[in-house]
């Protein structure tokens, strides 16, 4: 064996040893599907979130904000109509989605107001509210969808999936902000 075969194929051994190691690391939990769902990121850590419509879906709103406090970002709910970065409203909507996130108002790259809404016509028990509130304010966060239950940042009915961001979750909305 020469030199010059031993250095190509001590490359191309590292080379499947990364190749490797990248596929069995968990994706990145960032915004892939544009302004429908993760619309960017909030450019602040402080959320006044101002919360309305149906009670069901005010409960669940607060309930997200606690799982979002437990990360870098301080959110808090205030008083309606003004002085707030982020509404979340609770109403029967005639389509078929849980909830959607949208930008409202760009500040350079990042988000400066976000609307949150949440489907009371398909929502029915306080577990779906739950999760689907804080998968919302995950996209608030700039997080895109997961495919672990393990994650609320998963599509989908609660249960199999949870309420709750998950240590990824945690840290891609550190990372952000």
């Amino acid at each position: 064996m020469n030199f010059r075969h031993f250095t190509l194929r001590s490359l191309a051994i590292a080379a499947a040893v990364l190749l490797g190691a990248a596929a069995l690391t968990p994706p990145a939990a960032q915004a892939t599907h544009g302004q429908g769902a993760a619309s960017g990121i909030l450019n602040t850590t402080a959320w006044r979130v101002c919360v309305s419509g149906w009670v069901d879906g005010q409960n669940a709103s607060q309930y997200a904000i606690s799982q979002v406090s437990a990360t870098e970002v301080n959110a808090s709910s205030v008083h309606c109509p003004s002085g707030y970065n982020v509404s979340s409203y609770a109403a029967s909507y005639p389509d078929t989605w849980y909830g959607s996130t949208s930008c409202n108002a760009w500040s350079g790259s990042r988000c400066a107001s976000k609307s949150v809404r949440l489907n009371g016509r398909t929502i029915g028990t306080t577990t779906q509210w739950r999760k689907t509130a804080t998968h919302e304010f995950g996209h608030v966060a700039g997080l895109g969808h997961r495919s672990t239950n393990a994650s609320c940042m998963t599509q989908g009915a609660a249960p199999p999936i949870v309420t709750v961001f998950d240590a990824h979750d945690k840290s891609s909305i550190n990372a952000n902000y």
